[in-house]
């Protein structure tokens, strides 16, 4: 087994607590997560994950994505959904129905 070199972070012991709440359930060190992760970012040459600014509910889960399906409007009539004018194609017109 290689030699582990032992290097120090600072954490938010919040963040840091809940972290190794879950990792725990895992089966996984905070540490062990640590490796993992960086062995990843070596492997990829990037980050293991991708960053964003999703936002979060007040217990701190993000907030689902909405299906742009859930944006557009429906037809009275039918219930069918109802795309924007603009992506009309009037290639298309022989398959519209009166």
């Amino acid at each position: 087994m290689a030699v582990k070199e032992r290097t120090t972070i600072a954490l938010d012991p919040e963040v840091k607590r809940e972290a190794t709440d879950v990792l725990e359930r895992m089966g996984l060190s905070l540490s062990s997560f640590t490796e993992i992760c960086l062995r990843q970012a070596v492997r990829d040459k990037g980050m293991p994950f991708t960053p964003s600014l999703r936002p979060v509910r007040s217990d701190g889960y993000p907030v689902p994505p909405t299906h742009d399906a859930y944006r557009f409007e429906r037809s009275k009539s039918t219930g069918n959904i109802v795309l924007p004018q603009e992506w009309d194609d009037p290639a298309d017109d022989i398959y519209d129905h009166a």
